[in-house]
């Protein structure tokens, strides 16, 4: 198995430098939307990718990091998921 994902801005690893490794699903099935990681302190962007079509991610994050993924149908709302602790 194999998971690519595309970074389109340069990466800062000393602002968040661990892995965050994911699914999303909608309603019980893999969904591919948008992904982000946020510093909990700061509100900062940390990172953002969009998910496949298996739903997997990888994103990079602190050790106060929040997990947020949109809805790419736009009928349900953002899912946040707190306190995240990365590997």
């Amino acid at each position: 198995m194999s998971i690519t994902f595309a970074i389109s801005k340069p990466l800062n690893l000393f602002i968040a430098p661990r892995l965050i490794k994911g699914v999303t699903n909608k309603l019980g099935v893999p969904v591919s939307c948008q992904v982000k990681a946020i510093d909990r302190n700061t509100g900062r962007l940390l990172s953002s990718t969009k998910s496949n079509e298996s739903g997997k991610y990888i994103l990079f994050g602190t050790k106060n990091t929040s997990v947020v993924a949109f809805d790419p149908d736009e009928r349900f709302n953002a899912v946040i998921q707190d306190n995240v602790v990365p590997k």
